[in-house]
């Protein structure tokens, strides 16, 4: 009989839980990583949190929820029935025997909470050296090439190490504790055996049982303990789950607001596909042509360096299809001016403006739309030219290869690519490590081109080219710059020589605006700056 209850409890405990474990592990990955996407850069640098961290829990801490789910539950779940059944089954037929082997289960039961407290305590210890080996590991991959130059590969073994043995002592002698208790918790089951053979005995030859009955009851309660004892020895695993959840949740809640909103919005489309995204707030209002810019009295510190004012009562203002340039000294401001327009980081004080409205009321996806972005170091993907030149096009639209092609004229680099024995479907490797630094600026260039923004953004965007190169692409860009806002950042001023407007930015604030002659004429840095490029070349 407790065979095919064990069986049953068996088959359906872990067919069922598996089938759980499956969609939970995919939900919460699923939702950790838009958690992840939903958060400000600010939330990103801040302490405590990097790439390594932030993989651990989605990739790690998942799997581990989803493994306790699955086969673990499933396990617990058979242990539980299987020793409910013993118990009742062995009441039923002699309750004098069975009883006293009931006493034990107090020690089992305690046994096994003090295995997972002690477990617990270095669990979190464990995850953090994990982590952070996991971050020196990454950080060494992405960066082989310096290492090898370096001859650095001693220093990030020995690194490496040391995260690893940092809380060793800790854990080995924990784990020390915890088999203990496992091991008081495992041999429970023969001092289980040797009550009942004992006090069996004694109900027999006093007539209050029979043999066959002991027998039973000898069995069932066995099992029983040695299951019991089987589940605790799963201990290592629970608390590793319970550690693995907290860090989990503390992620998802911060993604719980925007979940209910979901919800309340369309609780049917959110049962059929998790992946969907609300879009909250408040959208810009469509429009064609260039935006306007606006900063008023824009105040902002870095989260890691809260004491550094980066800007200081910033306020300047860019009409719709202008053409803006920011000079100025390294750390004045400038990329920061940028990331800020994008709602990247929110301002201490002061307000951004875009066509007229406050884009801290904009939902940060769709505000995005309209805007490309050309950054000093581009980020390329493993995959196709075509592939990272068509990722530039509008959420939820794809690049024609037309538009690809003519994207690529526009950054002086079509005639490169069909060059190519692949041509078009040339892979650039991971981050780009097939291409030159030029050509990776270029296609860069090319993607944020390809989806005809309202507003482009260029942080020295030709700081990789020659001097043939830049000019060509400076053609181009004039081509594809009519009827919209651009702002670049620029340290050779003869980039920004034709814009409409230019800002000199020094301390965090505009210390003088207007065109290249204007400048010339009126800020004193500005002047001495172009006569040292002029001078240099």
């Amino acid at each position: 009989m407790l065979a095919c209850v064990e069986l049953v409890a068996n088959l359906a405990s872990w067919s069922a839980f598996g089938y759980l474990a499956e969609k939970l592990l995919y939900a919460i990955r699923v939702r950790s990583f838009r958690s992840l996407f939903r958060q400000e850069l600010e939330w990103h640098q801040s302490e405590n949190r990097n790439p390594s961290t932030l993989l651990s829990v989605i990739t790690k801490d998942a799997a581990a929820i989803g493994g306790f789910s699955g086969s673990i539950m499933g396990t617990i779940f058979a242990v539980i029935v299987n020793l409910i059944v013993a118990i009742i089954y062995s009441h039923i037929l002699a309750w004098r025997i069975a009883i006293v082997c009931l006493v034990i289960i107090p020690i089992l039961l305690g046994s096994g909470i003090m295995q997972i407290r002690v477990l617990s305590r270095f669990e979190e210890k464990h995850a953090g050296a994990y982590a952070e080996a996991v971050g020196i590991t990454v950080e060494s991959v992405n960066s082989i090439k310096t290492v090898a130059t370096l001859s650095l590969e001693h220093e990030v073994l020995g690194q490496y190490k040391r995260a690893l043995e940092g809380p060793k002592k800790e854990i080995i002698s924990a784990s020390a504790i915890a088999n203990i208790w496992l091991a008081i918790a495992n041999i429970t089951g023969n001092v289980i055996y040797a009550f009942a053979y004992w006090w069996g005995s004694k109900q027999i030859t006093e007539g209050r049982a029979t043999q066959t009955e002991f027998l039973i009851i000898l069995v069932a309660m066995l099992v029983g303990a040695q299951l019991w004892g089987q589940m605790f020895s799963l201990a290592p695993e629970v608390t590793r789950a319970r550690m693995a959840a907290s860090r989990i949740f503390s992620l998802l809640d911060l993604d719980k607001s925007e979940v209910s909103n979901e919800d309340e919005a369309s609780p049917r489309s959110r049962e059929k596909d998790v992946e969907a995204i609300a879009d909250p707030g408040p959208r810009p209002s469509p429009g064609r042509g260039g935006m306007s810019v606006a900063f008023k009295g824009v105040s902002f510190s870095y989260p890691a360096r809260p004491e550094v004012q980066i800007l200081e009562n910033m306020s300047f203002t860019i009409q719709p299809g202008q053409f803006c340039g920011l000079v100025g000294p390294s750390g004045a401001g400038k990329s920061t001016v940028m990331a800020i327009v994008q709602r990247m980081y929110t301002p201490s004080a002061g307000t951004i403006e875009v066509d007229g409205a406050d884009i801290s009321s904009f939902s940060t996806t769709s505000f995005r739309d309209d805007i490309a972005v050309v950054p000093q170091d581009s980020a390329l993907f493993d995959g196709s030219v075509r592939f990272n030149v068509g990722l530039g096009a509008r959420p939820g639209q794809d690049a024609t290869d037309a538009e690809i092609e003519e994207a690529c004229r526009l950054a002086n680099i079509h005639d490169v690519v069909t060059a190519l024995p692949e041509g078009y479907d040339t892979e650039c490797g991971p981050n780009g490590s097939q291409l030159s630094g030029g050509q990776r600026q270029r296609i860069a260039i090319a993607r944020a081109l390809v989806r005809r923004p309202r507003l482009l953004l260029l942080d020295e965007s030709t700081s990789a080219l020659d001097a043939e190169s830049e000019r060509a692409l400076q053609d181009g860009l004039e081509r594809a710059a009519r009827g919209i806002t651009v702002i670049a950042i620029a340290h050779r001023l003869h980039t920004v020589r034709k814009a409409d407007v230019i800002f000199v930015v020094e301390a965090g604030g505009v210390a003088a605006k207007g065109r290249h002659e204007e400048l010339m004429e009126k800020s004193e840095s500005y002047r001495l700056n172009a006569m040292q490029q002029m001078l240099g070349h």
